[in-house]
C-alpha cells in the first residue's frame, strides 16, 4: 500500500499538481497501481496506490485494509477525529 498525495484535487496550483504527478509517475513505473480509495489523515488527502506482488487482486478491499493500517497507529478517539475514507 502506498499513499500519494493527490493530485486531482481542484484548487490544486500548478506546480504542486506538477509535482504529484511526478510522484504518481514513478510508483507507476515501479508497476503500481491506482486504486479508487482515497483517504484524508491530519488534513492531507491521498490516493492509495498498490504493488501487486504476486496478488493480482492487491488492490481489492483497499478501505478496510487503509482503515485497519491505521487503527493499528492511532486510538479510536484519534481516528474519528483525523481519519476519513474518502472514496473506495
Amino acid at each position: 500500500m502506498i499513499e500519494v498525495e493527490d493530485d486531482e484535487l481542484p484548487g490544486l496550483d500548478e506546480e504542486t499538481r506538477k509535482i504529484r504527478k511526478r510522484r504518481i509517475a514513478f510508483y507507476k513505473g515501479a508497476d503500481c497501481q491506482m486504486t479508487t480509495t482515497r483517504s484524508r489523515l491530519w488534513g492531507v488527502d491521498y490516493r492509495i496506490m498498490v504493488l501487486p506482488v504476486m496478488d493480482s487482486q492487491a488492490g481489492e478491499g483497499m478501505a478496510g485494509k487503509v482503515r485497519s493500517v491505521y487503527q493499528g497507529m492511532y486510538t479510536d478517539r484519534i481516528l474519528k477525529k483525523r481519519f476519513a475514507i474518502t472514496a473506495k
